[in-house]
């Protein structure tokens, strides 16, 4: 008596069997579980390691063969297959969970997301520039029109991989099998198989990891956060929980200020006369002066921008500068030592800014000054 079997518009070549029934395990915090049949006219026509001929998040995890039989004049096989993933996605990677800070110090912000993925981590590959076929060392599950960055390659040519100033190029998988493909500049192109990149000499060693695990890859969501950090955790085996710690600027915020006020002491090697409220003797007598020293720093953190520095050393006031009270000192000239500039004055713009060109974000420092006009020598 044969099984029932479902085509579901693929192929006569995989049939999906409806006696024993698909089963799906549903899972929030693990790796959802699969189990169906199929009927092939080949004994490998389904591997460990391949994606879920119809749920493309899922990849076959196990596959029990059992046949041949004798189906309508033809020979088939029967596949038990167990398959994992996310059986609601299109791609074998689900989010178990999300989490983010905002402050208003100096701070970048920051966001965590929880993955569970075969795709969290650097696989080892090889590529044949005869025949622009990328190989990776074991199965992927890496479908067509999936984002790929390369990194750490001997070879290759014609690939830009990742580095230390640059996030190297995004590919798109072509998938041929579970360990093989090619490169192409746009989803569109994989899907057609067109526009195949041009690998112009063998690559002996290198590595690949889905787009949006290599670090510096932009949050979903936010495209001046960054991937920042990446911990992974297994069983013992392809699936990865990965934590996926990203900073950057979610919104604008206010600047962080700090103000340091230190005191500068001020004298005359002549005796001097002060005429001020506090009641001093007009009798001239050696005098010291204590005056502020007022600095004023202001942090900014920003998505993208040109570094104020073309000002520095130079006029300008802080944004809500802090009031000074008014001093004048006044007497002969070779008592008295006049400063230029004077008031409030840019005197530096310390920064942090990634050497990579693609990562939009950086903070600055506006340091200020303020300079007496006048000061006893």
């Amino acid at each position: 008596m044969l099984k029932h079997t479902i085509s579901h518009g693929l192929p006569t070549a995989l049939r999906l069997l409806g006696d024993p029934p698909r089963r799906i395990k549903y899972s929030r915090r693990e790796v959802d579980d699969v189990q169906d049949s199929w009927l092939a006219p080949s004994a490998t026509a389904i591997a460990e390691g391949d994606a879920h001929p119809t749920l493309t998040g899922c990849i076959v995890d196990q596959v029990q063969i059992t046949g041949p039989f004798g189906v309508a004049g033809e020979q088939v096989w029967e596949y038990d297959v167990t398959s994992l993933g996310d059986a609601r996605g299109t791609q074998p990677t689900k989010i178990l969970g999300r989490s983010k800070s905002r402050t208003l110090e100096s701070g970048w912000d920051q966001r965590s997301i929880r993955y569970l993925s075969w795709h969290a981590d650097w696989r080892d590959c090889t590529a044949v520039a005869s025949t622009d076929i990328v190989t990776t060392a074991d199965a992927n599950g890496y479908l067509t029109g999936q984002r790929l960055v390369f990194a750490r390659l001997s070879g290759g040519a014609g690939i830009t991989p990742q580095s230390s100033t640059s996030l190297g190029t995004i590919y798109y998988w072509r998938r041929a099998t579970s360990t093989t493909g090619t490169l192409h500049p746009t989803s569109a192109d994989a899907v057609a198989g067109t526009n195949t990149v041009d690998i112009t000499s063998d690559m002996t060693a290198g590595e690949v990891i889905a787009a949006e695990f290599a670090l510096g890859a932009p949050h979903p969501d936010h495209a001046t956060m960054f991937l920042s950090e990446l911990q992974l955790d297994d069983d013992n085996n392809d699936w990865k929980t990965a934590t996926a710690n990203y900073r950057g600027l979610e919104e604008s915020k206010p600047f962080h200020r700090m103000v340091t006020v230190n005191g500068q002491q001020f004298s005359s090697g002549d005796k001097m006369t002060v005429d001020l409220p506090s009641g001093w003797p007009s009798t001239p007598l050696y005098t010291n002066f204590h005056l502020p020293e007022i600095v004023v720093t202001d942090t900014y953190l920003v998505g993208s921008g040109t570094l104020p520095t073309s000002s520095v050393p130079g006029f300008s006031t802080p944004a809500d500068a802090p009031s000074i009270a008014s001093l004048v000192l006044t007497g002969a000239e070779d008592r008295l030592t006049y400063n230029y500039p004077f008031g409030w004055t840019l005197i530096s713009v310390p920064h942090a800014a990634t050497l990579n060109s693609q990562i939009a974000a950086m903070s600055y420092q506006l340091v200020y000054r303020y300079i007496w006009p006048v000061m006893l020598r």
